[in-house]
């Protein structure tokens, strides 16, 4: 990990992906000199390198969230999202923002919608995989990272 990146991890929840080389990628998004949106980045990096996502966790701190399912996918997702509540919460908020982490297996799209900062699972669901998404970032296939 780089400066920057040690820095920047104490104050904001990131992606952490694995790749086929054994290389991990950190998100890194309002890096200096960096204008396109990390994930991005990370479709090309597997486009132009042949590797691709083997896993994904996130990380805040020194708090890593991992779950079995996310290994060896055949394709991944990420968003950054707003969640609402109807009810206040102590603080008197009634929103909090997310990380949106989604992985493919057999046809279907498994979402799993985290809490940030505190990384807390919020809720999970399953979607209809999107067939225009150019976020969604293709494993093990010839047409990897359209």
């Amino acid at each position: 990990m780089d400066k920057w990146l040690a820095e920047t991890a104490e104050q904001t929840p990131r992606w952490v992906v694995v790749l086929s080389n054994g290389e991990e990628y950190h998100q890194d998004d309002g890096r200096p000199g960096t204008d396109e949106p990390a994930w991005k980045r990370l479709a090309k990096h597997c486009r132009e390198n042949g590797v691709h996502v083997t896993d994904i966790y996130l990380r805040f701190r020194s708090h890593i969230e991992r779950k079995t399912e996310y290994r060896n996918a055949e394709a991944y997702w990420f968003r950054f999202g707003i969640t609402a509540s109807v009810k206040p919460n102590k603080k008197g908020k009634q929103s909090f923002n997310t990380i949106l982490i989604g992985v493919v297996r057999d046809g279907k799209m498994y979402v799993d919608n985290w809490r940030i900062p505190e990384l807390i699972l919020v809720e999970s669901d399953i979607r209809d995989v999107p067939s225009d998404d150019e976020t969604l970032i293709r494993c093990r296939t010839s047409d990897n990272n359209r």
